[in-house]
């Protein structure tokens, strides 16, 4: 099978435009699903989808993006164990970096508890943390461990370090490449106050990929950071 042959811009942006497209998709099988299923009308669908479905719709983009990724570097002929499952890691490294994860997912909270105290951004904070308490207290910790903790994390590694930043590292120096990589990733996260900590937590999961050379090295760190706050949930209500 022949090469396909496209300079390493061009796949970025093949790769950005099949994961936003994946993701209307998703949203488009939750709005349908719920009109079908409640009698609701297209707006009142996706007003649910938008407050109480956006887990169920990221793990579902996981879920059909995986496998496209995976097809488009078959047919690049490209390796996945180069390009993105260099290394294995020990269990103890995976361990020690999913702690790590759940470190900064609480060191993230204490850094917004801060902000919010700012008079000036008081406003946008307590509408974001609002927003996220509701989304967490009304679902499944169990649940939110599977899709939010596992599935879209390993999903975003996959794109955003394993193919988004070894092509831009085709095409530009390590250091930059870093930082692109990581705000696309904040970017992409659409609100100003996630971009901000997304591109934060971005460029650590850059350079643990680097130092690791293994995708498995920032997803468990994604994973932890992710499910910090569901493991809590869950334990207290175990307890």
């Amino acid at each position: 099978m022949k090469r396909w042959a496209a300079g390493p811009g061009v796949w970025i942006i093949v790769y950005m435009f099949i994961f936003s497209m994946v993701q209307q998709l998703a949203l488009a099988i939750c709005v349908q699903g719920t009109m079908t299923t409640r009698g609701a009308t297209y707006e009142q669908a996706l007003d649910i989808a938008a407050q109480t479905q956006v887990p169920f719709i990221l793990a579902l983009s996981a879920l059909i993006g995986l496998p496209i990724y995976f097809l488009l570097v078959y047919l690049r002929k490209a390796s996945w164990s180069e390009l993105v499952f260099q290394k294995l890691l020990t269990w103890r490294q995976a361990a020690g970096l999913f702690f790590l994860g759940i470190l900064l997912n609480q060191a993230a909270s204490w850094f917004l508890y801060l902000l919010q105290s700012i008079p000036a951004l008081e406003n946008i904070f307590q509408s974001y943390l609002q927003s996220m308490d509701a989304m967490t207290m009304r679902s499944d910790p169990r649940q939110m461990i599977l899709l939010m903790g596992i599935v879209v994390p390993v999903y975003e590694e996959v794109l955003f370090r394993g193919l988004v930043f070894s092509e831009f590292a085709k095409m530009a120096p390590v250091k930059t490449a870093l930082v692109a990589q990581a705000l696309i990733f904040g970017v992409w996260h659409g609100t100003l106050i996630q971009g901000i900590y997304a591109f934060l937590l971005g460029i650590v999961l850059g350079r643990l990929y680097l130092k690791h050379r293994s995708v498995w090295a920032s997803a468990a760190v994604h994973c932890g950071f992710n499910m910090a706050s569901y493991l809590l949930l869950w334990l207290i209500n175990l307890s």
